[in-house]
């Protein structure tokens, strides 16, 4: 939900802004703007789904994990402890490496 409401806030903010001349006034949107608008978006999508896909495939991970191995003791209990242990190894950029 939080990735799909930053794409969409993104991308309605890249056009507005696009759309607005120097002086305050607005423009209709030409094609290449919807392009530059869409390049903006995936920047922002890049610093938002990235972290997002990382601590879901590290749960997902140890779940498939544990049911091939009944011995393993799966390292997170939850998405907020998988966040705090990253952080404490890696640092903020953790998620992005």
């Amino acid at each position: 939900m939080f990735f799909r409401a930053s794409l969409f806030g993104a991308f309605g903010s890249s056009k507005r802004w696009l759309g607005t001349n120097a002086d305050g006034t607005t423009r209709p949107l030409e094609k290449i703007d919807f392009y530059k608008a869409g390049a903006m978006t995936g920047f922002v999508a890049a610093f938002t789904e990235g972290p997002i896909d990382f601590y879901k495939s590290q749960l997902q991970v140890q779940i498939i994990r544990s049911k091939q191995d009944p011995a393993y003791k799966a390292p997170y209990n939850s998405v907020l402890e998988c966040v705090r242990q990253t952080i404490r190894t890696n640092g903020f950029r953790g998620p992005f490496q």
